[in-house]
């Protein structure tokens, strides 16, 4: 006695084929978003260095009123 069987594998394919091409646009919608993001995102604020002129004398000593050590760190 013989059985014949018949698979539809037409419909696997075809989910397959789905998966795929879900997985994909998802990849590239994510790929996108994150480089729209670094394009349109501003850029961290640099904070500018803040630059004391310390009057200072030939002889080395400290004049009246010049900010100490401590003061200039």
């Amino acid at each position: 006695m013989q059985a014949i069987m018949t698979i539809n594998r037409s419909g696997t394919i075809g989910r397959a084929r789905l998966l795929a091409r879900l997985a994909l646009a998802l990849a590239a919608a994510l790929a996108l978003g994150f480089g729209l993001g670094h394009v349109i995102a501003p850029g961290s604020q640099a904070q500018q260095p803040i630059v004391r002129f310390v009057p200072v004398t030939v002889n080395g000593d400290q004049p009246s009123g010049a900010p100490s050590h401590r003061e200039l760190w």
